[in-house]
């Protein structure tokens, strides 16, 4: 069973890899928690059997409750429950994978967040993009919206605008992705758009995004006109209909 298919391959090619991203709906919207989770139901709900994720070029092994994995991330489901071989071993690889990003999801669905007593500043914001970008890969929006969340905590917090991953999120999302809209966002109504362009940033930033900036800014009604007030699921990955518990 291979990895998914980036944002430049499809599917077609060959009937016998992972499942693709489609069919069954996300188990883990943010209105949902594991089976049992508060109570002393999970243990015999969520906590039975193990399975084994090989991760990186070392094949670091993480061992992992199999039912919470295949809560968070329909890939996961799909490997583990079907036919595949991964399925039968109880073990699958993921060689091209950051084993301190697969560490921080693996934290993630055992204690719903990515930092200890709530500090962001124990995290980099490099992480939690590329932990968006695990999250769209795997199919596990739980992780998706976690992670943005945490990134507009720390991006307030601290004042500052993540800029030196523009080229990573570009190259890792399709167009009109929720990290890129967040981002650009940023940048069109926060930042000092002199510094943004100067000389030294310019090589942050790719086509694409600089195409998308100058549409923001068309659409700006004017330069110092305040950033929109959007709900939270605006930036999140779940159906229109479904909406977040206020925090």
């Amino acid at each position: 069973m291979s990895t998914p298919p980036t944002k430049e391959e499809t599917d077609s090619s060959n009937t016998n890899s992972a499942p693709p991203k489609t069919a069954a709906k996300a188990m883990s919207i943010p209105s949902r928690v594991p089976p049992g989770r508060g109570t002393e139901n999970i243990i015999s709900t969520c906590f039975k059997g193990i399975v084994t994720v090989e991760v990186g070029p070392d094949k670091t092994a993480f061992k992992i409750h199999k039912d919470l994995l295949v809560f968070y991330s329909d890939y996961f489901r799909g490997a583990f429950n079907g036919s595949f071989q991964e399925a039968v071993e109880g073990k699958l690889s993921l060689p091209d994978e950051c084993v301190n990003v697969f560490n921080a999801f693996n934290t993630f669905i055992y204690t719903r967040q990515f930092c200890s007593e709530g500090d962001s500043s124990t995290v980099d914001s490099a992480l939690l993009c590329r932990l968006w970008v695990f999250g769209d890969k795997y199919l596990a929006p739980s992780v998706q919206n976690g992670a943005i969340d945490l990134l507009t905590h720390k991006s307030y917090k601290e004042k500052k605008i993540c800029t030196t991953d523009l080229h990573y999120i570009y190259d890792n999302t399709l167009r009109g992705s929720p990290l890129r809209k967040i981002i650009l966002d940023w940048v069109t109504y926060r930042a000092d758009i002199d510094k943004f362009l100067a000389p030294d940033m310019v090589e942050r930033w790719s086509k694409d995004m600089l195409v998308d900036l100058v549409k923001l800014f068309y659409h700006k009604e004017m330069k110092l006109a305040p950033m929109p007030t959007r709900d939270r699921c605006y930036y999140h990955v779940h159906p229109e209909e479904e909406k977040c518990e206020e925090k």
